[in-house]
C-alpha cells in the first residue's frame, strides 16, 4: 500500500476502529473471558500443537496435525500469553478483527468521504461475524481474512500504476504468499490470479525489467517466510514428516473432492453458485451489483485491473474449495470478495440515488450517526447469536444438558481441574475416537501420543490413528482418557464406538482404566457426553 502520513484524524479512526474490534471480540468470540469457553475442535487442535511446539515437539513428527506451521505458531505464541485459556487467541482475534477493518477503512476511502469511510468499515465487520461462517473463534480463514483485502486495496490503489508496483508492494504481498502457504495453501487462489494476471500482463507489454523486479522482491519476501521453516524441519530431522502430512496427507486423505484437478475445480464452481443462489441469494445479489459497478464505471479503475480484480475474486472462490467443505466456515474465505463487491455496490447506488434524492448524510450528523449504529448492533444481535450461549446466560445447552439451580461448568473446565488437582505432575491425557475440543487446553497437559485424537480421516484411511491410542492405553502409558459418546447411561454402548477398534478401545479402557467424572452438553450443536477416566 502507499505510504500514508498518520495524522491526528488518522490515528483517532485507528484507535476508534481497535476499540470497535475489542467490543465486538469480547461479546461475540467464545475465545473471550465473556464465555465459559471455546468449544471449536479446530482451534483447540492448534492451540493444543502450538503449546507442543513451544514446548520442544516438532509438528508432523512427533504429533499428528495437518495445518500449516505458521498456525501452529501463531496459537503457540497464543499459549504463551494465556496457556489454559483462549486469553491469548481473543487478543489476537482482535488485532485480526482490526486488520480487517482498517483494511475496509482504506478501501472505503477511495470512493467515499472520510466520515462514510469510517461507517463503512465500522459496518464491515456484518461480513466477518456472521454465523454460521464465524462461528466460535479465529479460524485459519479468519486470519487469512485481512491479507485478501490487502491484495485486493492494493491493486485498486495502484491501478494506474500496474503493473510496476513498488519494490516493498511486491516483497509484502510475496512474503505474504509465503505465510499462507504454509498455513492452509487452498487459500492462495486470491495470490495466484495476482501474479498470474500480473505475468500475463507484463509479458504482453515486453516489459522485461518490472518482470524481473516483481519476480526477485516477491520471490525475496516468499523465500524469508518460508525458508526458515525449511531449514527448521531439516535440522529437526522432521522434513520428510513435514512434506508427508501437509501436503500428501492433506491431498489424499482429508479432500473431499474427487476426481481430476479440473474436475475439482468444476465441483468448486458448483458449490459457489449453490452458496450464491439458494443458501445466501442476498450474498448473490450483492456479488452481481458489485461486478456490474466494477465493469460498467468508468471511473473507479481502468479496464486490465477491473478484469483482474474479477479473476482474483473468482480464484480465490474456486481454489478455497479446491478439496471440498468441511464446514460453513470455508465459506468465510470469500467474504473478503463479497466485502469488496458490497463498497463497489454502495458505490453504484451512491452515483445513482444521490442526484435523485439530493440527500447528504451530513445534514443530520449526530442523529444519522446514533441511528447508524444502532440499526448495526441490532444486525449483529440477530447474524450472530453467541451472546446467548456466554456467561450472561448461566447453565445454557453449551454449558449443561441438565441445568440445576446452582450453576454448572462444562466438562472442559470441571474435567481440566480434576486432571490437574489429582495428577502427581503434569498430566498425561489422551483424547480417545474423537476430535478433542479443548481437554488438552484446560489440563495443561502436552500430547504424548503421536496422533492425540481422531481426527477427521476415516479409519481405514489411517488405522494407525486408534491402533496408537489403544497401545498407548494398553500399556498405560497415559494417566487420564476422555471419551465422547451421544447421551447415554451406558458409555460402552456409543455409537461412535462400535467400530472394531472402538470396541478393542473399550476393552482396553475397561481393564487399564476407572470411570472418574461424566458431563453431557451441546458441542459445535451437538448433544454431547464426556467420559473421564483413570488409570488405576
Amino acid at each position: 500500500m502507499a505510504k500514508i502520513k498518520v495524522k491526528r484524524p488518522s490515528l483517532l479512526i485507528m484507535l476508534l476502529l481497535l476499540g470497535w474490534s475489542a467490543l465486538l471480540i469480547g461479546i461475540f468470540s467464545y475465545s473471550s473471558p465473556l464465555y465459559d469457553f471455546n468449544y471449536t475442535g479446530d482451534n483447540n487442535n492448534y492451540l493444543t500443537v502450538g503449546k507442543a511446539l513451544m514446548h520442544g515437539m516438532v509438528t508432523y513428527r512427533d504429533v499428528f496435525e495437518q495445518k500449516g506451521p505458521y498456525v501452529y505458531l501463531l496459537y503457540g505464541l497464543a499459549s504463551k500469553i494465556s496457556f489454559t485459556t483462549f486469553g491469548g487467541a481473543a487478543l489476537f482475534e482482535i488485532i485480526g478483527l482490526w486488520l480487517i477493518t482498517l483494511v475496509t477503512w482504506k478501501l472505503a476511502s477511495l470512493w467515499f468521504r472520510q466520515q462514510t469511510a469510517v461507517l463503512l468499515a465500522l459496518a464491515s465487520v456484518l461480513l466477518v461475524l456472521i454465523e454460521p461462517y464465524y462461528s466460535y473463534g479465529g479460524t485459519v480463514e479468519f486470519w487469512v481474512y485481512p491479507a485478501i483485502l490487502s491484495a485486493l486495496l492494493l491493486v485498486c490503489q495502484f491501478d494506474q500504476g500496474l503493473p510496476e508496483l513498488p519494490k516493498g508492494q511486491w516483497f509484502f504481498q510475496g512474503f505474504l504468499v509465503g505465510v499462507i502457504f504454509l498455513a492452509k495453501y487452498s487459500l492462495l487462489g486470491t495470490w495466484i490470479a495476482f501474479f498470474g494476471g500480473l505475468t500475463i500482463w507484463l509479458i504482453l507489454q515486453k516489459n522485461w525489467r518490472e518482470f524481473g523486479r516483481m519476480i526477485g522482491w516477491a520471490g525475496l519476501g516468499f523465500s524469508l517466510s518460508t525458508i526458515p521453516w525449511l531449514l527448521y524441519f531439516a535440522w529437526q530431522r522432521a522434513l520428510p514428516a513435514f512434506i508427508r502430512v501437509y501436503f500428501i496427507d492433506n491431498l489424499t486423505l482429508y479432500s473431499k473432492n474427487r476426481g481430476t484437478p479440473l474436475q475439482k475445480l468444476v465441483h468448486s464452481g458448483v458449490a459457489l453458485v449453490h452458496f450464491l443462489t439458494l443458501e445466501q441469494p442476498v450474498f448473490g445479489l450483492v456479488v452481481v451489483l458489485g461486478i456490474g459497478v466494477l465493469i460498467w464505471q468508468r471511473n473507479l479503475v481502468r479496464q486490465p485491473t477491473k478484469w483482474l480484480l474479477i479473476v482474483m475474486m473468482l480464484s480465490n472462490a474456486l481454489f478455497a474449495l479446491y478439496g471440498g467443505q468441511f464446514g460453513p466456515y470455508y465459506d468465510l474465505a470469500y467474504f473478503p470478495d463479497l466485502l469488496l463487491c458490497a463498497l463497489l455496490a454502495l458505490v453504484g447506488l451512491k452515483t445513482w440515488l444521490l442526484p435523485v434524492t439530493k440527500w447528504r448524510w451530513s445534514q443530520h450528523p449526530v442523529r444519522n450517526n446514533v441511528l447508524f449504529l444502532i440499526i448495526l448492533g441490532g444486525s449483529l444481535i440477530l447474524l450472530n447469536q453467541n451472546p446467548w450461549s456466554s456467561r450472561l446466560v448461566p447453565n445454557n445447552p453449551s454449558v449443561t444438558l441438565h441445568p440445576t439451580t446452582q450453576r454448572q461448568e462444562p466438562a472442559q473446565l470441571q474435567f481440566g481441574k480434576i486432571m490437574r488437582q489429582r495428577s502427581q505432575g503434569r498430566p498425561t491425557l489422551l483424547t480417545f475416537d474423537f476430535l478433542e475440543n479443548g481437554f488438552y487446553l484446560t489440563s495443561g497437559a502436552y500430547p504424548t501420543v503421536y496422533f492425540f485424537e481422531k481426527n477427521n480421516i476415516p479409519e481405514t484411511k489411517i488405522p494407525a490413528m486408534l491402533a496408537t491410542g489403544i497401545n498407548a492405553m494398553k500399556r498405560k502409558q497415559v494417566e487420564w482418557v476422555v471419551i465422547a459418546t451421544s447421551p447415554t447411561k451406558d458409555w460402552k454402548r456409543g455409537k461412535n464406538l462400535q467400530t472394531q477398534q472402538g470396541q478393542q478401545g473399550v476393552r482396553v479402557i475397561q481393564r487399564n482404566y476407572r470411570l472418574v467424572a461424566t458431563h453431557s452438553q451441546l458441542s459445535q450443536g451437538n448433544p454431547t457426553q464426556y467420559w473421564l477416566f483413570r488409570r488405576k
